[in-house]
């Protein structure tokens, strides 16, 4: 009798069980950062395969265009369903975006969403106005990451980390002219274009429009050079 009211007495918490608690809870945050900085170096790895993948396929079209006398340019729609790369981490897909191409478009037979769909459609979530939840954005013209939330849990989860600016994008971009400085920080706001009857552009501070908060971006040189033309 003695021994059952003691497996059913409630034990105390002590200064050992706080300090296992105190143990549990760091391991826990390294374990959660750990785990982040896992995934990031996934993804740059895989963000500068998918680069050199859709670079040596523009190149190889460009090439074809050239041997058959048609235009250098290529179409809008020169993309197929099928031209999508994912990699699956927990509730999330990142997606690859090639450049020159929607996210969704009510007109456009191949987007993203609708690459997305083809090619997972186990995923599509019939509540959506495409299928997928993204994260965040990027422009018609801008190839990189997109991340996609497979819930709508994660899908709040991930626009926190974009609302508190706790998430890092890191855009690899050619401009026209040599700029003078090989580092240089722009902490102008950024907003709506105002003058945009589409609603879509973005302005900085001094341009026409409403600015929406500060913006911080860090620019970092990487080379110099010239087009084929000599621009």
């Amino acid at each position: 009798d003695d021994t059952a009211d003691r497996l059913h007495t409630p034990m105390p918490i002590g200064n050992s069980s706080a300090a296992a608690l105190r143990v549990v809870c760091r391991s826990t945050r390294t374990l959660m950062l750990s785990s982040s900085l896992a995934l990031a170096f996934v993804l740059t790895k895989y963000w500068h395969r998918l680069r050199r993948l859709v670079c040596a396929r523009l190149r190889r079209s460009q090439a074809d265009a050239d041997a058959a006398g048609t235009a250098t340019c290529r179409k809008r729609n020169r993309w197929l369903l099928s031209d999508l790369h994912v990699l699956r981490h927990a509730d999330y897909l990142f997606a690859f975006k090639l450049p020159d191409l929607h996210i969704d478009h009510p007109a456009e037979p191949v987007t993203l969403q609708t690459q997305l769909g083809a090619c997972h459609p186990e995923h599509v979530d019939p509540t959506t106005a495409f299928g997928f939840r993204l994260a965040h954005q990027l422009d018609y013209a801008t190839s990189g990451v997109l991340c996609v939330a497979l819930s709508k849990r994660a899908a709040k989860m991930a626009a926190a980390c974009f609302a508190g600016r706790t998430a890092r994008k890191c855009y690899l971009a050619l401009v026209h002219g040599h700029v003078q400085w090989v580092q240089a920080v722009c902490e102008r706001a950024i907003g709506l274009d105002e003058s945009d009857e589409r609603g879509f552009r973005m302005a900085v501070d001094g341009a026409p429009g409403k600015h929406c908060g500060p913006a911080r971006t860090e620019c970092a040189l990487v080379g110099r050079g010239y087009l084929d033309d000599g621009r």
